[in-house]
């Protein structure tokens, strides 16, 4: 598996690996993104997935009292974005 490519939202751990599709991984209440590391190594050779740790759990550090989505990447998300993409969470056993 390659390289995943650099965190650009200080403070919330995000990698992304591969090329195609974009795929977004999120995962649960009281888990961590290493949940998905087997689901990853399926997935890479035909999507570009992206996984995070959200605020306060796996690599992620805590979030102010503001979880609003323009809070953690700001007004402008950084560029390029995909303009589409597919998404998968995973919570509970």
């Amino acid at each position: 598996m390659s390289q995943p490519t650099a965190n650009h939202l200080p403070g919330l751990y995000v990698r992304t690996l591969g090329q195609g599709t974009d795929l977004v991984l999120v995962h649960g209440w009281g888990m961590h993104s290493g949940i998905w590391e087997d689901v990853i190594e399926a997935l890479v050779d035909d999507y570009r997935v992206t996984y995070l740790d959200l605020p306060g759990y796996g690599y992620s550090r805590s979030a102010t009292s503001d979880y609003s989505l323009e809070s953690l990447v700001g007004p402008s998300p950084p560029s390029p974005h995909p303009q589409q993409c597919g998404s998968a969470g995973r919570s509970g056993e």
